[in-house]
């Protein structure tokens, strides 16, 4: 178990664990530590974005179901924000539970509310594989996000700004290209590095 909580940043400390039923592990968050939430911080008070949240539950999820395969993320839920000043060190609750369906229920809690406030939640389940649905968008014009998001608009700092252009964008649909990140750490250096999610910021972008 502390070999495959070693690999995830939100897994420190675990508080319950049944193989294959339930999982509940903490974790010390803090500015300096997790070093992302310094490009999350609109009007100077950071929150700890939603892509982090969900890299927790996915994480827990992944440990729970011993597996390498990303679920489907259905019925997610986002509630009271989890903030924090610059150096504040707060502990994130990361909770899963297995349902007789197979689907899996995770969740999000934090000491700043003394548990008491589920903050995210949401219900994964592991479907059958299936083909990728592809557009053809050749011939779009692209129009720079970064002129439109990164200049005043947006408050993301340079890990999360990832949206290069929009190939199209109406009021009902887009299509974007994205870039490359900058060579940022996410985390500390004494912590591990890798996400069970995949470049979190391309899914915030998203």
């Amino acid at each position: 178990l502390f070999a495959l909580l070693h690999k995830h940043r939100y897994l420190e400390r675990p508080k319950v664990y049944y193989p294959g039923i339930e999982l509940i592990a903490e974790a010390d968050l803090s500015s300096d530590s997790d070093l992302y939430l310094q490009d999350h911080a609109p009007y100077g008070v950071a929150l700890l974005p939603l892509v982090s949240a969900i890299e927790a539950m996915l994480s827990a999820a992944m440990v729970v179901r011993a597996t390498g395969e990303l679920p489907l993320i259905d019925d997610l839920r986002i509630g009271e924000a989890i903030s924090c000043t610059r150096g504040q060190r707060f502990v994130l609750r990361t909770s899963t539970l297995v349902d007789e369906d197979g689907s899996l229920r995770a969740e999000v809690r934090c000491d700043t509310t003394d548990f008491n406030v589920v903050h995210f939640s949401c219900r994964m389940v592991w479907p059958e594989p299936r083909s990728q649905m592809s557009r053809d968008l050749m011939g779009c014009d692209n129009l720079p996000a970064s002129d439109l998001l990164y200049r005043g608009l947006a408050f993301h700092g340079p890990r999360f700004q990832r949206l290069d252009s929009y190939r199209t964008l109406s009021a009902t649909e887009c299509c974007v290209n994205t870039r490359p990140g900058p060579p940022l750490r996410w985390y500390g250096s004494l912590l591990p590095a890798g996400f069970a999610g995949g470049d979190p910021a391309i899914r915030d972008s998203a």
